[in-house]
């Protein structure tokens, strides 16, 4: 093959010129004819694993998608049960609540302490005493007042505070002094008052059983809880031994005198 530069004759098969080194056009060709096939099959492949790999990632993000869906439903699915069970809670909380804070306060007013006291442990409240002195038997332990007006909303245990009526049977003691003990006995049995009898010797027997001293005093204002002293005179007669002798001498010489005669008229 001649060259076209130099125009060397070269080898057929040759590539390069002997002469001036040039590549042979033909066999230039015939290369660039063989690499350009190659090259377009080697850019088929790639585009097709390019698109094999975009096919796949298509896939795996449908899938991805598919999943994160499905996770998503699970998830909401979730929470509205437990947003549902928290209103359900707070429902019934609440209303538990709102009963527990909103008890009615009855009238206790007349009852007694007993029975205002069954009443408000009937509603889940408590009651608290106080006594007040009162002149009428029939207020006795009969609640006055109350601390909270009937129909008050209170919550539960709330205490409430109640004044009962306290009858006291007030007294005024009298001048017992000189009067014989039997009747001051009737007359504190009588009126229910408490009393205690002692005895003390006397010289004077005109206060015999009679009372000559007591406490408390007259004037004195007392109840059912005082007990009332009595002091109640005893008189003993003495008798002397002289005038028992004197007594019983004349009786022996009666005695005497009667044998005497006795004999005189047996002989």
């Amino acid at each position: 093959m001649q060259c076209r530069n130099c125009g060397t004759i070269n080898d057929e098969d040759a590539i390069y010129c002997k002469g001036c080194g040039i590549l042979l056009e033909e066999k230039q060709n015939t290369k660039i004819k063989e690499l350009k096939p190659k090259k377009q099959k080697a850019k088929v492949k790639k585009k097709t694993k390019t698109k094999i790999k975009k096919v796949q990632k298509r896939k795996n993000n449908n899938k991805n998608q598919k999943n994160s869906v499905g996770k998503n439903i699970f998830i909401i699915f979730l929470l509205l049960l437990v947003i549902g069970f928290m209103g359900i809670s707070l429902v019934m909380g609440y209303h538990i609540y709102d009963e527990d804070r909103n008890i009615e306060v009855p009238n206790l007013s007349q009852l007694s302490y007993d029975q205002a006291s069954a009443v408000l442990a009937s509603k889940n409240l408590k009651i608290e005493k106080k006594e007040k002195i009162v002149a009428e038997e029939g207020k006795n332990n009969i609640v006055l007042k109350q601390n909270k007006k009937e129909g008050t909303k209170v919550s539960k245990n709330t205490v409430i505070k109640v004044i009962v009526g306290k009858y006291r049977f007030s007294y005024i003691v009298e001048n017992w002094i000189g009067k014989n003990i039997d009747e001051v006995k009737n007359e504190l049995n009588h009126k229910g008052l408490l009393y205690q009898i002692e005895e003390k010797e006397i010289e004077e027997e005109k206060n015999h059983n009679k009372v000559i001293e007591q406490s408390p005093k007259k004037g004195t204002k007392i109840n059912h809880s005082i007990t009332v002293k009595i002091i109640v005179g005893k008189y003993h007669q003495e008798i002397k031994e002289d005038n028992l002798e004197e007594d019983l001498e004349p009786e022996r010489d009666k005695d005497n005198d009667n044998e005497e005669s006795q004999e005189k008229i047996n002989s």
